[in-house]
């Protein structure tokens, strides 16, 4: 009975429900805007967590591809430390460097020796 009393006082008020319409449709943008996000993060764990896995040899090679030259780290070249800075660039270098890395992967380190069946 308190709901149909409150309806009915709110009908006369076209302010308060217009109101009411404005915050329902902000709280779905924020909804929207949070999973979208949190897809967004997702994916950029999932990438970070590849840079971490990569090797020196698939590092190197993913450096070569992009074509950017190794950080100077403790012990010489850190190809992983470039490949960090270049992905933290920019979201298009992130996927750049994420495909580099795959790409790198699946070539055969030793160009001289035939691949293995």
């Amino acid at each position: 009975m308190a709901e149909a009393t409150a309806l009915l006082a709110i009908k006369d008020h076209p302010d308060v429900i217009d109101r009411l319409q404005a915050r329902i449709e902000a709280e779905a943008k924020v909804a929207a805007a949070r999973k979208a996000l949190e897809g967004e993060g997702l994916a950029v764990i999932e990438e970070w967590t590849r840079l971490a896995a990569a090797g020196s040899a698939q590092a190197r090679t993913a450096c070569a591809l992009l074509g950017i030259e190794p950080a100077e780290g403790t012990y010489g070249p850190d190809h992983r430390a470039a490949l960090e800075r270049h992905a933290s660039a920019s979201t298009a270098n992130r996927d750049r460097t994420a495909l580099a890395l795959a790409l790198a992967a699946t070539r055969n380190p030793c160009a001289s020796e035939p691949p293995v069946a």
